[in-house]
């Protein structure tokens, strides 16, 4: 069950603006992050390209979890822990 309240994917990064856009269609062009221009530019390039990527990596993992879950495969706990805490922390439970 998907329980964000952020704006839905896919977002593009802008990089004339150091932004992050919403390329929803219901959301054209809209600011979801201003990524803080700094002396390294390849770092700012690479934060802007993660927090870009964020809401295909959340329903990635989300159907990762759900599969493991459906089908019983086996994973170690602490990888099971870890997902399940990054998934909480996008939905705000923790």
């Amino acid at each position: 069950m998907d329980n964000t309240k952020h704006t839905p994917g896919p977002w593009r990064t802008n990089s004339k603006t150091n932004c992050i856009e919403s390329a929803h269609e219901d959301y054209q062009f809209s600011l979801i992050a201003k990524i803080a221009t700094g002396e390294d530019q390849y770092q700012e390039d690479a934060n802007t390209r993660l927090i870009a990527a964020a809401p295909e990596m959340y329903d990635c993992l989300q159907g990762l979890i759900d599969e493991i879950e459906r089908c019983g495969v086996k994973v170690s706990a602490e990888l099971e822990l870890l997902a399940n805490q990054a998934i909480a922390r996008v939905e705000g439970e923790l």
